[in-house]
Formats: structure tokens, C-alpha cells, sequence
């Protein structure tokens, strides 16, 4: 059984390598194909030749002009003509024109009325509607609602306090009071005097 069952192991393996193999085979010539063929020789196409002259344009051709007709005279513009205009118009302009038309119109026309009316209409009014309605009707609220916790105090202290108090005293206390004096204490005191000092005093006698 284990020579058949050798034979059978050396059968499947022949078999699947018979099948495995070309496919091996395939992907092994694509990966020489695409490292020795195509990859090794685009990257010595890169790095000799391509990149050299992508640098070259992009520094020589395409860098220094854009540098020297772009950007310098950009710059040259923007430090002696945009800026100074630019300061100039803020500087004198722009606040000659705000200080002497801008702000005099906004202070005359928003901010003078607008502080006259708060000033003698609208602060006036408002200080008296809280002192004149406000104050006096959380004044008299405070008043009504205190009369009325007073009301309901008083109502409560005769309907519950007043019968609880007296409920208290007459049907538990004074009773419980009674029981305790003619009931609980008279046997005690009547044991602490004939038996409890008796026999005390007999033990002391004896033990003396």
C-alpha cells in the first residue's frame, strides 16, 4: 500500500507540474521582459538623456526668461509704482478723504442723531418705564406674592399645625405620659424598693 500510494504521489505531482510549468515558464520571460527590456532601459533613458534635458528647458529655456522678463520687472513694478501709489492713495487720500468727508458725514448724519435721540428720547423713556412700571410692578408682585405665602402660611398653621400640635399633646403625649407615670414606673419603682435594694443589702451583709 505504500509503494501505491508513492506511485500515485509521483503521478500527481508529474501531472500538476506538467500543467504548472508553462504558465511558469510565461511569467518568468514576462519578468525578464519587463525588467531587462523595458524597466533597465527606461530608467538609463531617464536618467542619461530625458532628465538632463527636462533640468536644461526647465532651468534655461523656461526659468530664466520667465525670471528676468517676468519676474523682475513684476517686482521692480510692484516696489517703485504699486506700492508707493498704494501708500500714497492710503496716506493722503484716503484719509484726507475720510477725515474730512467720510467721518463728517457718518458722525452728522448716523452718530450725532442716533446719540441726541438716546440721549434725550429713547434713555428717558426707557429709565422711566423701569422705574415708573418696572420696579413698581415687581415692587407690588413682591408684595401680592408675599401676602399671599403669608395667607397661605396662616392657613396652613391653623388647618394643619394648630390641629397636628394639639393632636400631638392631648392624644399622644399626655396619654403616653400617663402610661409611663402610673403604668411603666410605679412596678419598677415598687421592684427597686422591696426586692432589688432588699436583696442588695443582704448580699452586702453577707459578703461583709
Amino acid at each position: 500500500m505504500a509503494e501505491i500510494g508513492k506511485v500515485i504521489k509521483a503521478f500527481v505531482r508529474g501531472i500538476a507540474f506538467v500543467i504548472y510549468f508553462p504558465f511558469y515558464l510565461i511569467y518568468k520571460i514576462l519578468e525578464w521582459i519587463w525588467i531587462y527590456v523595458i524597466t533597465i532601459p527606461l530608467q538609463w533613458l531617464w536618467t542619461t538623456i530625458l532628465e538632463p534635458v527636462f533640468i536644461f528647458i526647465l532651468k534655461y529655456i523656461i526659468g530664466y526668461p520667465l525670471y528676468y522678463v517676468v519676474w523682475i520687472p513684476l517686482k521692480w513694478l510692484w516696489d517703485f509704482i504699486i506700492t508707493p501709489v498704494f501708500l500714497f492713495i492710503w496716506r493722503y487720500l484716503f484719509v484726507f478723504v475720510w477725515t474730512n468727508i467720510l467721518y463728517p458725514i457718518l458722525y452728522y448724519v448716523i452718530i450725532f442723531p442716533f446719540t441726541w435721540l438716546w440721549k434725550h428720547i429713547f434713555y428717558p423713556v426707557l429709565h422711566w418705564i423701569w422705574n415708573e412700571i418696572i420696579v413698581v410692578v415687581v415692587r407690588w408682585t413682591y408684595i401680592a406674592v408675599s401676602w399671599i405665602f403669608r395667607i397661605i402660611g396662616q392657613i396652613l398653621r391653623y388647618v394643619l399645625w394648630i390641629p397636628i400640635k394639639w393632636i400631638t399633646i392631648h392624644l399622644i403625649w399626655i396619654p403616653v405620659r400617663w402610661f409611663f407615670q402610673h403604668i411603666i414606673i410605679p412596678p419598677f419603682h415598687w421592684w427597686n424598693i422591696h426586692i432589688w435594694k432588699p436583696t442588695s443589702k443582704w448580699f452586702q451583709d453577707i459578703l461583709k
